[in-house]
């Protein structure tokens, strides 16, 4: 990690979250009590949280752990298009060996378990070599071949999901960008903008599916008529941007740096909201907190889900806006780290998105 110590000043939001700033307020104003009895955000501790960040060096996460991620920059920069497509959804339902989580063996110590037992599934398969189409297909010509590509210390959750991205993503990396993923960077020219709304069009299932929308029909006089609201959140299109980014960062880094990436608000998966409301920042109602520590299920696209993911984008957007220099590569591991350490539990919620 090194200090993140370039001058940034913080503008207008991607346009989809703007969308979602918007929405939110929208409820606010006409239906406070929709998502604002399951989350609210308190505004006094919002403040403090965002003067404490402020107070600490800021540092970025380059993502140069011998063994589970490339050393080589431009072979980063494709594994992380590769993992970006599956990072979603590790938490296990009844596994008769009593894990809560899928895991990879670490002869070292404790089981990686997460995201970097994913990491680790690709990188014993191909290492330190730059990762093209034509050499992950031949793992996912079946449903078979991918559950043995995965294959832990258990098998992966949610496999059919995690096969149909990749599959889509083999079809049109071999249509658009000649079975490469760094030819996605070049066409977005290294803009974070154009990076996230052409993986949002050239891949919807895996990168544009995250959306929740709320249909408002007669919920209230002043919301009369069929009005929808959506929220498009797109957490794995724009992670990819933030994970290069902080490679990028690297003293010595071979990878142009990308721009635009203050305009990034929130990567909302579950560490995220888990760390806001440790901090005090976003505060839960009694029925969703029971719900939440008890380890229920919030189900996906449910007024629970919407309520937590709406509520930390604005509560990062304000989080930002009190932050001098800092970006979403930064705050956003910083609040990830964060919400690893805390014992709280994080929401569960089986879904493709996060």
């Amino acid at each position: 990690m090194e200090d993140f110590g370039r001058i940034m000043k913080f503008t207008d939001p991607l346009p989809h979250e703007a969308e979602i700033i918007k929405n939110y307020e929208y409820l606010e104003k006409y239906l406070p009590k929709l998502l604002g009895e399951r989350v609210r955000i308190d505004e006094r501790a919002l403040g403090n949280y965002a003067f404490s960040l402020g107070l600490r060096k800021k540092v970025v996460e380059h993502w140069t752990i011998p063994g589970m991620y490339p050393l080589d920059d431009m072979a980063f920069a494709r594994f992380i298009f590769w993992t970006g497509l599956v990072n979603f959804a590790y938490w296990l339902d009844g596994n008769p060996e009593g894990r809560k989580k899928f895991e990879f063996e670490n002869p070292n110590g404790k089981p990686f378990s997460g995201a970097f037992a994913l990491d680790k599934c690709f990188y014993r398969a191909f290492g330190e070599r730059a990762i093209t189409s034509d050499m992950i297909e031949p793992h996912f010509e079946s449903m078979e071949k991918a559950r043995i590509f995965f294959k832990g210390l258990c098998d992966i959750p949610f496999l059919e999901w995690r096969y149909w991205n990749m599959r889509e993503a083999l079809d049109v990396l071999k249509k658009h960008f000649n079975k490469d993923p760094i030819n996605i960077y070049e066409e977005a020219r290294w803009d974070v903008k154009k990076l996230v709304a052409l993986l949002v069009l050239r891949f919807p299932l895996a990168f544009g599916g995250d959306v929740t929308t709320l249909n408002l029909y007669n919920t209230s006089p002043k919301a009369s008529g069929h009005k929808i609201l959506s929220f498009p959140f797109y957490k794995l299109a724009k992670l990819l941007p933030v994970l290069y980014q902080g490679r990028a960062l690297r003293p010595g880094s071979s990878l142009s740096k990308l721009v635009n990436t203050e305009t990034i608000v929130a990567i909302c998966d579950y560490e995220v909201p888990k760390a806001l409301r440790h901090a005090g920042v976003l505060v839960y109602g009694e029925e969703l907190a029971q719900k939440v520590d008890t380890e229920k299920v919030i189900h996906r696209h449910s007024l629970d889900e919407l309520a937590i993911r709406a509520a930390n984008t604005v509560a990062n957007y304000e989080i930002l806006k009190r932050l001098e220099n800092w970006d979403i590569v930064a705050l956003d591991f910083a609040q990830w780290s964060s919400g690893k350490a805390s014992a709280k539990p994080h929401h569960r919620t089986p879904t493709p998105a996060y």
